[in-house]
This record gives structure tokens, sequence and C-alpha cells, in this order.
């Protein structure tokens, strides 16, 4: 008995496309032992590349 299945994972993270509201968090400053973060909302688009080979995030 023999199955077909997907072995190129091009759909494995088809649950990322699409237009998502994200929450964005980076240091206040960089490369100083800072601890303080910046926190922020935003949106982010995500779309199928090449095919389905790659996503592209718009942020």
């Amino acid at each position: 008995m023999s199955t077909s299945t997907n072995t190129t994972g091009a759909a494995d993270f088809d649950f990322f496309i699409g237009n998502w509201k994200v929450k964005h968090r980076r240091l206040k400053e960089r490369l100083a032992q800072c601890q303080d973060w910046l926190e922020f909302t935003g949106t982010t688009s995500t779309i199928k590349i090449m095919g389905g080979a790659g996503n592209f995030d718009d942020n």
C-alpha cells in the first residue's frame, strides 16, 4: 500500500499566512548591558513567495 504525502515542506508554515495583530519588543539600548525593553503593538502581513517555498513578512 502506498500513500502520497507532501515531502517538500512547502505548506508547513501556511498557518502564518494572513494579517495579524502583533506585539513587538526591543531593547532601549543595544550592546550596552541594557535590560530595559520598549514594547509596542503593530500589524504584520505574511504572504507566500517562490511558489510556496518561502514566506515574506511585512511589519
